[in-house]
């Protein structure tokens, strides 16, 4: 190789090495200039930021969404690797509004599921209230309905009537067990029951209406609430219902026990009865009219709701 060639050679290499040296230092001076973005204390301030919105949202949302120690070793990462701690600021910026973002349409969803299954709710309890009282209406219109007042409320006026058709009840039992002679204390009670009846069903030989109507057809004609008066009227009703049934379940035994199995003779003993009645006992024995009776009871508590109005009696 001639003298030349070799200082040529030489020349080219020299030149190759002061172009790499120039391009890292074009390089370095590049990364200095993103560095320089930040000073240490504004680095240092938006450190505090960045950790104090994720304390904040791991104590809001969880650290599922916030998570401080995963940020933290990122940072480390970041330093460790002598990366651009500017641009790693500016990427945890951007991910803290992407985690809010997220939150607030997770939120929105949750919202349209929960207002979605509330409207559900209420359509079902809506619908639940409509066929309580549709059976309501259904249990107490199975009674005969008695005019107390032109605008006496349904409920009354079905009340009225099913106690009318209690009474009859009664009186067929009461007249059975009697006229066979029955123990003195079914005797004397089955009088007792009579007369407390006599509040509640009407007089046949005067048209004054019962007792317990009183206040209520006063406050009907005064044009006044009559809230009041119905619940006096359903407390009414229910205690007396009440102390029927436990009168009846208790005599029951010796009520019925001397009784036949043979069928009453409605035709004979009660000419007019009445003709719902009629149909209700025909074909039955004086031991099944009695239970039939306490059934009719015991129905009219449940179908008015009247469980709750029961006193203590010895």
């Amino acid at each position: 190789m001639s003298k030349f060639s070799i200082i040529y050679y030489l020349k080219f290499g020299i030149f190759i090495y002061i172009m790499c040296i120039l391009i890292v230092l074009c390089l370095t001076e590049e990364v200095g200039g993103l560095m320089a973005r930040f000073s240490e204390k504004e680095i240092t301030e938006t450190l505090s930021k960045i950790r104090l919105a994720y304390e904040d949202g791991a104590a809001k949302y969880g650290a599922g969404f916030y998570n401080l120690e995963a940020f933290n070793e990122r940072y480390r990462l970041t330093l460790n690797s002598k990366s651009d701690v500017a641009i790693f600021l500016m990427a945890e910026f951007q991910a803290l509004g992407d985690i809010k973002s997220k939150i607030s349409s997770m939120a929105k969803s949750k919202e349209t599921i929960e207002k979605k299954k509330q409207e559900n709710y209420d359509r079902s309890f809506t619908k639940k209230v409509d066929d309580m009282i549709s059976d309501f209406y259904d249990a107490v219109t199975k009674y005969p309905k008695k005019f107390l007042h032109e605008d006496c409320d349904d409920e009354i006026s079905h009340i009225y009537g099913g106690l009318e058709e209690l009474y009859c009840c009664f009186t067929v039992v009461k007249f059975y067990a009697l006229f066979r002679g029955c123990d003195y204390a079914v005797e004397s009670s089955f009088k007792d029951i009579d007369n407390r009846f006599q509040q509640f069903v009407s007089d046949h030989t005067t048209s004054k209406c019962p007792q317990v109507y009183s206040d209520y057809i006063f406050d009907l004609d005064k044009h006044k609430n009559t809230g009041r008066a119905e619940q006096f009227i359903l407390k009414e009703v229910g205690f007396f219902l009440h102390s029927f049934l436990s009168k009846l379940e208790k005599l029951r035994d010796i009520a019925v026990r001397s009784s036949s199995t043979e069928k009453i003779d409605f035709h004979r003993d009660f000419p007019n009865l009445n003709e719902r009645v009629y149909k209700f006992f025909i074909g039955k024995s004086f031991e099944e009219v009695y239970y039939a009776t306490v059934l009719y009871a015991r129905a009219m508590v449940t179908d008015f709701r009247l469980q709750s109005f029961k006193k203590n009696e010895d």
